[in-house]
């Protein structure tokens, strides 16, 4: 049995606002160093899978991979296609697909210096229609298409998705297959260049759909033409062609192409307990919970335990799970944990305005931390305080990163069984007997990669309560000096956060801010 997720109540409150980044990659065909396909071809020399396969190449404020992630192929093509034959390819059920977007699929006949689009799913694609609102969850996550009879052949051609998502941080994504093509005596293809776009400020930036679905669609129609061939040579016209192409319109809304539909992943937030028993019934206690519907997180689900809080949150419960039935060398992306139950404790003191926090780090992928808070009344027995363990804050830049647990699933454990103790009151305050969870030092690092730290999108300002206290409102944001974080008033006390690299803090009106 292993730690995973700390429950805590906090007597005050503590905002911070997060934004996850999109996930989603290709399954099929085997994309480069994806540790998430099978039957991949064996890694070149010196390279290594990549856990964070999902992660975009790069913003509109700077590049963070090349084009395909990787330059160096495989060996060995992942698969042989003929051209004129129907393929379909294939998406990781754990995706996070900010509402959709732009997807394309080319061939690159060139190593990967230039890419002719053979497919679109334009506006809606993992949808299929335009959503009533935001959503996070893929409905489809395969494509079936036709390749062009005029491919020519190629045993070392490469294939690539791109997406350009609708909501969200202005995102690139792609992913790149080695591939062999059958093709047609002719030699040649002519068809659109793939569009690059939100990939560093040289390129044009596609801003968020704001639920419009033709953002961004007028350059997708004024791409320009190129012609490839076997031999790896290329030639483009040197403008755009206006109107050359005729926009393969998503075949997804008649549904001729898309072949699976895969059942929403469940979101990893708490689900409310049953109702706890009277105040009679032995060693529970006397405690009503009144939870706000909690906010739904936008990640994946990927095993692990919870982690990151901020130092006014105190453990109440920390929920072992057995090890996932893949830890022996598979991933898993569904929990078949949908709730946990435990009992309160019993000296928590009462209050009208607590909040109850999930929180958690993932043991696969990009290092992250989720929460998620609900607004709660806590009926307490008489006590006017508990004490009890600081809730873990780590894979937050300025605190200690846990790194992928690759199987071993104490790792980071110690952060837990270290932690502070905090004592919180009915009143609000809290007091802390040490700082093992303070900011790190140099010294505190435990090695792993480097991962960015999430930012916000767009922050409302929360209503100040009424016991303000200290030089600033509570809930209170605000972008700090030099623009490159943002500051959170928690109970009188400003609490610095930082922004994404590449971003910075900016003012959004009506007490909003953002990292852009």
């Amino acid at each position: 049995m292993r730690l995973q997720g700390p429950f805590a109540f906090i007597a005050s409150v503590s905002l911070a606002a997060t934004s996850v980044l999109a996930h989603v990659s290709l399954k099929t065909p085997c994309v480069r160093y994806s540790p998430y396909c099978t039957g991949c071809p064996a890694l070149p020399a010196g390279q290594s899978l990549d856990y964070s396969i999902n992660a975009p190449i790069g913003t509109n404020q700077y590049v963070s991979q090349p084009l395909c992630k990787y330059t160096t192929p495989y060996a060995t093509p992942a698969v042989t296609w003929t051209a004129g034959e129907t393929v379909t390819v294939e998406f990781n059920p754990h995706a996070a697909i900010h509402s959709g977007g732009h997807c394309s699929f080319s061939l690159s006949y060139d190593g990967g210096k230039t890419f002719v689009v053979v497919h679109d799913e334009l506006r809606y694609c993992f949808l299929g229609a335009k959503p009533s609102a935001l959503v996070n969850t893929a409905v489809i996550l395969s494509y079936s298409f036709k390749l062009p009879e005029s491919l020519p052949s190629s045993d070392r051609a490469v294939f690539a998705w791109s997406f350009i998502n609708s909501s969200g941080n202005r995102e690139f994504y792609m992913n790149c297959a080695d591939v062999a093509i059958k093709g047609a005596s002719s030699g040649s293809f002519s068809g659109p260049e793939m569009l690059i776009a939100n990939y560093g400020p040289n390129s044009p930036t596609i801003p968020e759909f704001n639920g419009d679905y033709e953002t961004g669609i007028d350059l997708f129609n004024s791409r320009r033409n190129i012609t490839v061939y076997g031999n790896g040579a290329q030639q483009a016209p040197a403008s755009p062609v206006q109107g050359s192409y005729a926009e393969p319109q998503p075949s997804s809304i008649d549904g001729s192409s898309a072949v699976a539909t895969l059942p929403a992943i469940p979101s990893m937030a708490p689900t409310p307990p049953a109702p706890l028993p009277s105040a009679n019934s032995s060693g529970k206690g006397k405690f009503t919970m009144v939870p706000a519907p909690p906010v739904t997180s936008e990640a994946p689900a990927y095993n692990g335990y919870a982690a990151p809080s901020t130092a006014l949150f105190t453990t109440v419960s920390t929920v072992p799970t057995s090890l996932p039935a893949a830890a022996s060398g598979g991933y898993v992306a569904k929990s078949p944990h949908a709730a946990y139950t435990f009992t309160l404790p019993k000296d928590l003191p009462s209050s009208d305005s607590a909040v109850f926090s999930w929180s958690w780090v993932n043991a696969s992928g990009n290092r992250e931390f989720y929460q998620n808070c609900a607004d709660v009344v806590i009926k307490g027995t008489g006590s006017k305080s508990y004490t009890g363990k600081k809730m873990v804050i780590a894979n937050v830049s300025g605190y200690p990163t846990i790194p992928e647990m690759v199987n071993d699933y104490n790792i980071g454990v110690d952060l837990y069984n270290n932690a502070d103790k905090v004592t919180v009151t009915g009143s609000g305050s809290s007091s802390s007997s040490g700082g093992n969870n303070a900011p790190k030092k140099d010294s505190d690092n435990i090695p792993s990669p480097t991962a960015a730290a999430p930012a916000p999108t767009e922050t409302k300002a929360a209503t100040a309560p009424d016991n303000n206290s200290g030089g600033c409102t509570h809930g209170a944001m605000n972008c700090a000096s030099g623009s490159s974080g943002y500051e959170v008033c928690v109970w009188g006390t400003k609490t610095p956060m930082p922004c994404a690299p590449g971003t910075t803090c900016k003012a959004n009106g009506a007490g909003s801010i953002l990292c852009a």
